[in-house]
This record gives structure tokens, sequence and C-alpha cells, in this order.
């Protein structure tokens, strides 16, 4: 992700509204585990392997970590390499200080296996841990990807409540869908019965081993994972509540639907907006070093408009790459019209662009035919 520090030279908002890969990537995919590291062995110092059995060496063939590599080297297309971090534990405390290790800053898919709850207690501690999550991830620009070993009615149920919020001895807890964790995305899988199986790392593999941000990450079907077995009642349940599951539909094995804390939002739509933050971050900061043949950017009218064909620039490839819809603008302010107070600093403010991200079908419900005799 981008240098925080690069917030206090130029600041991109990305704001959601209504309406209906480079320096800083968006498809580097980590690990994060608690296996123990084998005798005699050490993790690799910037925490990155280039194969499954690079991790097998360091955690061992029983491990988690091996058995989640395994799944991502496995898929049609993956990145280069898989970042794996140890934890000390799977709170969030612990889970959050391993995410924000100095060597992984450009992580910005982390995926993880958590308990599944099974009591109100542990109900209370995890959706407390998903907010936790969600919060270090929005300001840290990433995205958590967290699988659950879900293989019953009430497990699914579990589910349903960490989403849409439930009362425990008089005290309501709102869900995920009402707090917004826009940056959490939830998997459910029998991994009793799969043992080897962790949809939520072959599907960030997948997408990452091609483009995140363009189309969907609904409707993909994994190598080496077993879809559940789902009624079309536990299907629906999913897609209405917003978490992920594998399953079968006409003998083709798909992800359903690449949800993050509800049925409208989704994780195409997260990487879609940081991609255009995080390009148009680097090259407005690049530009103010090497404009004017490296003397600088004129803060007058001339200077405005280099940097606004910069923000251009960026849209115009998002439009290219089909991240945006066409009709994306951006308007600039004129130099006469900047508050006196940002030009004494030499501040330039009120660059404005607008675009709309572009949608994914994901069904198509109501296909009326009329058949004459």
């Amino acid at each position: 992700m981008a240098d925080k520090k690069m917030e206090l030279i130029v600041k991109v908002n990305v704001s959601r509204t209504g309406a209906a890969v480079a320096a800083t990537s968006v498809n580097t995919v980590g690990i994060l585990v608690t296996d123990s590291v084998l005798t005699g062995k050490s993790e690799h110092n910037d925490y990155r392997y280039a194969g499954e059995d690079e991790v097998k060496e360091v955690f061992g063939d029983e491990s988690e970590a091996y058995k989640m590599a395994k799944r991502f080297f496995a898929q049609d297309t993956h990145p280069s390499a898989i970042y794996v971090k140890k934890a000390d534990s799977k709170s969030s405390d612990d889970l959050i200080e391993a995410m924000g290790a100095a060597k992984l800053v450009d992580v910005f898919h982390w995926c993880v296996v958590l308990p599944t709850p099974s009591d109100d207690t542990t109900k209370i501690a995890m959706l407390g841990t998903l907010k936790e999550l969600n919060s270090f991830a929005s300001t840290d620009f990433k995205m958590v990807h967290v699988e659950f070993d879900v293989g019953s009615s009430e497990e699914e149920g579990i589910l349903v409540d960490l989403y849409q919020g439930f009362t425990s001895n008089s005290v309501t807890y709102s869900g995920l869908t009402a707090s917004a964790t826009r940056r959490v995305a939830i998997y459910a899988h029998d991994m009793t019965t799969y043992d080897e199986d962790h949809i939520g790392v072959s599907v960030a593999s997948d997408r990452c081993g091609v483009d995140p941000a363009r189309g969907t990450w609904a409707h993909k079907e994994l190598t080496g994972d077993s879809p559940d077995a789902l009624t079309k009642g536990q299907l629906q349940k999913a897609i209405d509540t917003g978490y992920n599951v594998y399953t079968d539909i006409a003998k083709s094995s798909r992800l359903f639907l690449g949800t993050t804390c509800g049925p409208t939002d989704f994780i195409d739509t997260i990487v879609k907006a940081d991609w255009i933050k995080f390009r148009v971050q680097e090259a407005v900061f690049k530009l103010l070093q090497t404009g004017n043949e490296g003397y600088g950017i004129d803060l007058d009218d001339n200077g405005i408009a280099a940097i606004g064909a910069e923000v251009t620039d960026v849209l115009t490839t998002a439009f290219k790459n089909h991240y945006i819809m066409d009709g994306y603008t951006v308007t600039l302010p004129l130099f006469a019209d900047l508050p006196a107070a940002d030009k004494a600093k030499r501040k330039l403010s009120g660059i404005r662009g607008r675009v709309k991200l572009m949608d994914s079908v994901h069904t198509v419900l109501d296909i009326d035919i009329t058949a004459e005799f």
C-alpha cells in the first residue's frame, strides 16, 4: 500500500457516494498463521516465499501455512510469491501487529483462518475482532479475508448474527453490515470435511494473479478446493447475508458472490477505489519532483493544469482497464480563487475528480420469454 507519510505531501480522498501493477500494489497476498517455525529454521527475512516448498521448509508439511500456500500456488493464475507472517496468536492485537510489520507494508490482501464462534461469548469476542481488523485495514488501505469452518446450519446462523447483529443478556450488538466493515470479507466452508481447502486464499490468489480490480471476485472456479453441497436455501442465506461460499450449480463450481460486509458491498469496489487513490498519489508525488525539468511545479494556472493532467491520465487508464465507467470528470480550481492562507503555505487544494466505478453482473433474474404455439 502507499507510504502513509505521502499523505502529508499528496492526499487523495476516494469517497463513496450513494450513486448507483506498480510501486503501490493491489495484487499482493499475505497469510497470517500461528504455526511454530521448525527447529533450526527461521522465517524469511522479508517474509516472502516463492513456492510452497519454501513454506514447508520453514513451517513443516502439517502446518496451516503450508496448506494455505499449497492452495495459493495451485491456482491457474497466481502472483509470483506469497507473504507468510507468524502472529503470536489470533487475537486482533497480535494479528494487527503482524500485518503492520515494516517489511510487509506493500501486502494488500491478508488471509487468515479464525475459530468459528460457538456461543454468545465467543460470538461477541469475534465481532470485536472483525471490527478491529476492519479498522486497521481502513487506516492502512488493506483487505482482510477471513475463513471460517462452517458445516452446520447452527454455524451458518452464527455468521448471520455476526453480519446482522444480535442481542445477548439484554445488550444489543451491532453487526458487520450496520458497522460498514467493508474491508473484511468472510468465507464459509466446511474445513473439517475438506481440511486441505482454503477458499479465501484461493480466490485471492486467482484474482491477484491477473487483475484484482477488474471485474468481479464472484463466479470464480478454484483449483483444488472442493465445493460445499449447499441447498438452494443455504446459498440464498449466504447471498442475502453477504458471506462468501463455494458451491456447485449445474455441475459448475463457483464462488458466490465476492462480498464484504453485506449483500451490496463488494471486494472489487474496494480494490478499484484504492487503485485509483494509489495511482493518483504516485503520479502527483513524482511530478512534484520531476516537473519543469526538475525545477518543480509552478503555483499558477499552468502548474494546476499539469497536476490535473496527471489525475486525468490515471482516470483514463482506469477507464481503459474497465475499473470506471465513461463520463469521468476532473475539475480544477483557478489560481486566483485559491485561499490566501493556502498560497502562503504553497498548498494546492480544490482539485475534484468524479468517477462511477464499473460493476459486474452477478445475477440475472426474471428473463421473460413468451412462447407461442
